[in-house]
């Protein structure tokens, strides 16, 4: 099985980068078998998990986050015949036959809007209801 992996939150400064490189080192130290294709946005971490075979890292663009999740990703995903795409953050690709997957690590949006910029928590409150159905 071919996995796409989406890297974008190991862009972000925060405990998102730790917990993605985590993630992807932990599956790829215990999984063996399947193909790993990481998807990359920015350059910073393009061959960070090169050193695995059963890798294969790409930087696609646009930068445009969601430009990003929901074409650059599927596109590539496809282009590469993957079997599932896999995003470690709170969204999926929703214009994909590919199975996708994600986790929703803390959703304080609802439980602490306040802690969060308005715009955010109003586009994550339309949004999730979106992807939550689209991911298996």
């Amino acid at each position: 099985m071919k996995i796409a992996i989406m890297m974008r939150a190991i862009d972000q400064p925060t405990g998102f980068r730790s917990y993605m490189e985590g993630v992807v080192s932990t599956l790829l130290r215990i999984d063996q078998e399947n193909e790993y294709l990481l998807l990359y946005r920015k350059p910073d971490f393009l061959g960070r998990f090169s050193d695995h075979k059963n890798v294969k890292e790409m930087l696609i663009g646009p930068l445009h986050v969601l430009l990003w999740d929901q074409v650059a990703v599927p596109l590539a995903a496809r282009r590469e015949g993957a079997d599932v795409i896999f995003n470690p953050k709170f969204t999926a690709p929703l214009l994909t036959r590919i199975p996708t997957a994600m986790v929703v690590v803390e959703p304080t949006w609802w439980a602490t809007p306040s802690d969060h910029p308005w715009w955010d928590v109003a586009f994550i409150r339309m949004t999730l209801p979106l992807y939550l159905p689209k991911a298996r």
